[in-house]
């Protein structure tokens, strides 16, 4: 119970940082002494996981290869959009059709850029509680194997039942949405293939540890 007090507050204080700052607000990066649209570390965080293993996922999710995204994270860390909207990136569809996705990428990358949260917290914990408290429904999507330097599971959302049905048409069944509608770059299953990772799942409860596959190879 106090654990559960403690994520709940926590939470809801990152719930008024961000609000604070959402849509137009910018955060400070110590190290280069500038500050950045906190979309950039979203963007950040989707070539990270490029650069360790997951090269297609990433591409099948933004449209573009890591060195591309890079060159437009290094020259147009405020203007990224403008950039990257005109690629066929599941990214690019949900920004243009869903209005709220564009605060899911606001809040995952503050938390991202968040210097007082190492990265496994902000992965395991974070992310996914502060997402909840700002009303989205998240569930952890896993693969296996996991390259070394990515997370063995990341957060995914509920998405409106219409948008889900256009994703699979669109993308032909080669992006899995789980039970409930949900989707992460977990979801991008054509990438994964790619990048070896024989199998996609959530668990039904971290507790008993049973799992739901959206993906298994025999």
């Amino acid at each position: 119970m106090d654990g559960a007090e403690f994520a709940l507050k926590q939470a809801f204080e990152e719930y008024k940082k961000i609000s604070e700052l959402y849509p137009n607000g910018k955060v400070k990066d110590t190290t280069l002494d500038r500050y950045f649209d906190p979309r950039a570390y979203f963007y950040d965080w989707i070539g990270d996981r490029m650069d360790n293993g997951l090269e297609n996922t990433g591409e099948e999710f933004v449209g573009i290869d890591s060195k591309k995204l890079t060159e437009i994270l290094v020259n147009h860390p405020n203007d990224i959009w403008q950039y990257i909207k005109d690629y066929n990136g599941i990214d690019q569809y949900l920004t243009k059709n869903w209005r709220y996705w564009d605060l899911v990428k606001f809040i995952a990358g503050y938390e991202r850029w968040n210097p007082n949260v190492p990265e496994v917290y902000e992965v395991q914990y974070i992310t996914p509680q502060v997402l909840r408290m700002f009303g989205f429904p998240v569930q952890r999507l896993g693969i296996d194997p996991n390259p070394p330097g990515t997370a063995g599971a990341e957060w995914g959302i509920t998405l409106p039942c219409h948008l889900t049905n256009e994703i699979k048409s669109k993308w032909n069944d080669q992006v899995l949405i789980g039970p409930g509608n949900v989707f992460g770059l977990y979801s991008c299953k054509y990438g994964l293939i790619k990048d070896g990772i024989n199998e996609i799942f959530l668990r039904i409860c971290s507790v008993s540890g049973d799992l739901v596959y959206l993906m298994k190879k025999s």
